[in-house]
């Protein structure tokens, strides 16, 4: 699902594009119309808890989807 975000974004993770989660449920939502996304929500913010601060090997963050501010 990484690549066919990237390419219905015309963005790459890899490459230093952090994407936001509104762009992910934007992609979820084109797709799956009727969704509920409180659990994609959910999950992402559980996630920048327990990965807050964490970076990978690359230098990179372990989470790359980004909140709006």
């Amino acid at each position: 699902m990484k690549a066919r975000l990237r390419l219905v974004l015309g963005l790459s993770v890899r490459h230093g594009n952090s994407l936001s989660l509104a762009s992910l449920l934007g992609v979820v939502r084109a797709h799956h119309p009727d969704a509920d996304l409180a659990p994609i929500e959910l999950a992402h913010d559980e996630a920048a808890r327990w990965h807050a601060g964490q970076t990978r090997r690359s230098g990179d963050p372990y989470l790359t989807w980004q909140a709006e501010p």
